[in-house]
């Protein structure tokens, strides 16, 4: 009589069955502490239901003998953030597949399949606050956003822009893109970011108006790109920029769209809620062996928000009449 345990299978091609999944748990290991992507790059963490974000609108008031000037609600604005959700992804083999003989290879490709899965959820979570409307301003508010110098804004004020460019970026599109984020006081002082897919980047390089550089000058915004590995994507070197922005060409970014962000936010641009009981916190793994099969499930916990809603435009390229929410961020249900 044999029985199965939860490490039943005891080796696979004369490796240890723990010794692999060992790996595995490494590997989730280090996914959750990996510094190079979209999440880290533009959303901070937090487990809490509401997110303080405190405006540039702040105003003096003309002083009196005995008179004390308002507190300025104002100054602040709390945001309630998405219940965090769990994403899952199922690996494994049926028991008869392990005594048949299943490689190492197979169940280490296995790993790389899931922890690549679980990247791309993640991106498309941070991507999706961003790129779907109502995250940034989205013209559909009761309240406008705050004044800031000489720029006033009304309820309809609009970060989702789009006009009929057939997705040819042109330089006057990025001008119109800078000056929406800039008249809020972000992105004053270098640190916007855009971010274009490869067919995008195509239109710019063979565009006459825009010009590229062989000795493009860092700054610490594209070093911190570099270190998040998204800089560069699909073009031989850093060296494409406009109106005092760079452009980094990376395909989570979809045809006919420009993202353009300030990376400057000392908080960053978004939240990333993590569960506020502390568990499950990133990737996961659950094992599951039975009569029939062994199943390691993969589990992602998350929810992210805009909370710095002037800081960043979504620009759609082609279509005179609306902005359209791409839909490559879609994650399946069941």
């Amino acid at each position: 009589m044999s029985t199965t345990t939860t490490l039943g299978w005891h080796s696979l091609d004369n490796v240890p069955a723990q010794q692999l999944y060992t790996e595995r748990t490494q590997a989730v290991g280090t996914f959750n502490t990996r510094m190079n992507d979209f999440k880290v790059l533009l959303a901070g963490e937090t487990r809490k239901h509401t997110t303080r974000v405190y405006d540039v609108g702040a105003q003096f008031h003309k002083a009196g003998e005995l008179d004390s000037p308002p507190v300025t609600k104002r100054a602040y604005t709390d945001i309630s953030l998405t219940e965090p959700q769990a994403y899952e992804l199922a690996a494994g083999f049926t028991q008869y597949a392990i005594v048949r003989g299943v490689d190492a290879e197979e169940y280490r490709g296995q790993t790389t399949q899931g922890i690549r899965a679980a990247e791309d959820a993640r991106t498309k979570i941070v991507l999706s606050s961003m790129m779907v409307k109502g995250g940034f301003w989205d013209a559909a508010e009761t309240v406008a956003p705050h004044a800031y110098k000489s720029h006033t804004h009304l309820t309809t004020h609009d970060h989702y822009l789009y006009s009929a460019a057939s997705g040819a970026v042109t330089v006057a599109i990025m001008t119109t893109i800078k000056g929406h984020i800039t008249h809020h006081g972000y992105g004053e002082h270098g640190t916007l970011c855009g971010f274009i897919g490869s067919e995008t980047a195509k239109t710019i390089e063979d565009a006459a108006e825009w010009e590229t550089t062989s000795n493009y000058v860092g700054t610490p915004f594209l070093a911190r790109l570099q270190e998040n590995g998204l800089w560069p994507s699909s073009v031989a070197s850093p060296s494409m920029e406009v109106v005092g922005i760079p452009m980094v060409v990376e395909d989570w970014i979809p045809q006919h769209y420009v993202l353009v962000v300030d990376l400057g936010v000392s908080d960053k641009p978004c939240r990333w809620r993590q569960n506020e009981t502390g568990l499950e916190d990133g990737l996961v793994i659950n094992v599951v062996d039975d009569f029939k099969e062994r199943k390691e499930q993969f589990r992602l916990w998350g929810a992210c928000n805009v909370v710095h809603r002037s800081a960043g435009v979504a620009y759609y390229l082609n279509s005179a009449d609306a902005y359209t929410d791409p839909t490559i961020y879609t994650i399946d249900t069941l």
